[in-house]
């Protein structure tokens, strides 16, 4: 790690990027900051008040400048990462199961795994300034970042990616790709479509293998951050493509921004050896359930088995705490279909377009950015397809899907006691020629009595609750893979 015992390559430059980041972040949600992170998508937050959101607001603010400007001042830097760490695990990972934004996917996913990873190097400077905690921190997290690699692209692989069902549905689709019309207009069998889900998957599993090999992972690192620029220009997915880029810079030599620094600890403590030893014990404890919690979600999904009983809770309360997914990012189940929305008129029955690929889901060409700002945003798009696929989820249970319905819709800006709300599910197909959008459910909220009823003139069709290739089935729960009944 550098002829200093407390050097990390480049971690002050990847901290300046992640303040960097928050700091755009918040700039950019600042219109939508109630809708977010208050009253809008999280209503029974002790937060909602007035008060409570500006101190949100400005503990983001401040630690964003904090981590632009004082990552060499110890005390500083600490309370930044602190800062932010908490507001990700709050409103990403903490509340994900119950706020309509499910966490925002990977677009919360991993602001939270920098800040914990940023937090946890912190610990390491100060109870080991010998620097072998901290060697052991950077391992698990490499493991940690393997796996997340080795995940998303075999996933992709056991579900469609190898049989042409795959990236090129984001690629057509409104909610995700900047160029759609581009894309929707091309040969849905064009061999280039093929080659490109070849290689993200195969990219993904090599970059993940490649992280497991020390003398490799500055490969790994390359490749990873080759991977996510390629797709940068292309989604719409806010700052996690840079993020995650400047992340894989710690595995990189030192680039020499800050040339002859050293990591300073927060706090000078003595130096316990049994504190040392149980904190590298920790990495390692942690590295074995990552790739247990791994096995077992792999088993419950696609071999559809429960593993034995005290085994099974122990690494879901652990998959709980330390968020382990599957990384499903951009496979079919979340990127075959977008939503259209529209406000009828309970007198005339007249029905005015609110939300579509043509005027909304796009950059505006009228000047109007207010107005496409909340659907221009990852987090919405995130939001949508969460709310949808809880009909793939709970299939049994349409209560959920219609109560996620019933609060996205309270969140429009329609007179209730005049409309009521239509959702139009449209799903992506492969024409002859180019990509059609189908129309294939629809479903309307009255906003007066909370109810959702489906618009008997388009009946919900097998895409709606499957997906072809997509091993989901009804789980037992938020979080679980363990399929229902088993």
């Amino acid at each position: 790690m550098g002829g200093h015992p407390l050097t990390l390559p480049n971690y002050f430059v990847v901290l300046n990027v992640a303040g960097l980041l928050s700091l755009l972040d918040l700039i950019v949600l600042a219109p939508l900051f109630t809708l977010y992170f208050g009253s809008g998508y999280q209503p029974k937050s002790l937060l909602n008040s007035r008060i409570g959101l500006s101190a949100v607001f400005i503990l983001w603010l401040s630690a964003s400048v904090g981590l632009i400007f004082g990552v060499q001042i110890p005390a500083v830097r600490i309370l930044s990462i602190l800062g932010l760490f908490l507001l990700c695990r709050l409103f990403y990972i903490s509340r994900r199961f119950t706020n309509l934004f499910r966490g925002c996917g990977a677009v919360g996913f991993m602001p939270h795994f920098l800040f914990f990873y940023a937090l946890l190097f912190e610990v390491s400077f100060i109870f080991d300034r010998s620097g072998h905690v901290t060697e052991s921190v950077l391992l698990l997290m490499r493991v940690d970042l393997a796996f997340i690699m080795l995940c998303a692209g075999l996933y992709k692989a056991l579900v469609g990616y190898f049989q042409r069902h795959g990236f090129e549905f984001a690629l057509a689709n409104p909610m995700w790709c900047y160029f759609r019309r581009f894309f929707r207009n091309q040969r849905p069998d064009h061999p280039l479509f093929h080659l490109q889900n070849l290689g993200a998957s195969l990219s993904e599993i090599a970059a993940g293998v490649l992280f497991l090999i020390p003398s490799l992972v500055p490969l790994a690192a390359l490749l990873t951050i080759a991977i996510f620029l390629y797709l940068t220009p292309l989604l719409r997915l806010g700052r996690l493509f840079p993020m995650v880029m400047a992340l894989f810079l710690l595995f990189l030599p030192d680039l020499g921004f800050y040339s002859g620094s050293s990591v300073i600890p927060a706090l000078m403590i003595p130096q316990w050896p049994a504190v040392i030893a149980s904190l590298i014990a920790a990495t390692y404890v942690g590295i074995a359930l990552i790739v247990m919690t791994k096995i077992m979600q792999y088993t419950n999904l696609f071999f559809q088995r429960r593993l034995p009983g005290p085994l099974q809770r122990m690494l879901d309360l652990f998959s709980s705490v330390w968020p382990v997914t599957l990384w499903r990012v951009f496979t079919a189940d979340i990127i075959n279909f977008f939503i259209r929305i529209s406000f009828i008129d309970r007198e005339s029955g007249a029905e005015t377009r609110f939300v579509d690929e043509d005027s909304t889901y796009c950059f505006p060409k009228n000047g109007n950015w207010l107005f496409h700002h909340r659907y221009l945003q990852a987090a919405e798009s995130v939001t949508l397809a969460a709310t949808f696929n809880s009909l793939k989820y709970f299939a049994s249970n349409r209560a959920i899907f219609a109560e996620k319905l019933c609060r996205y819709a309270h969140t429009l800006p329609v007179d209730p006691n005049s409309a009521v709300v239509k959702f139009e599910f449209v799903l992506i197909e492969k024409g002859r020629e180019r990509f059609e959008y189908t129309p294939k459910a629809a479903f309307l909220v009255d906003l007066l009595t909370d109810t959702v009823t489906e618009d008997a003139s388009i009946s919900a069709g097998e895409g709606v609750v499957r997906t072809k290739f997509s091993p989901i089935q009804e789980s037992v729960g938020y979080g679980s893979y363990v399929p229902k009944g088993s």
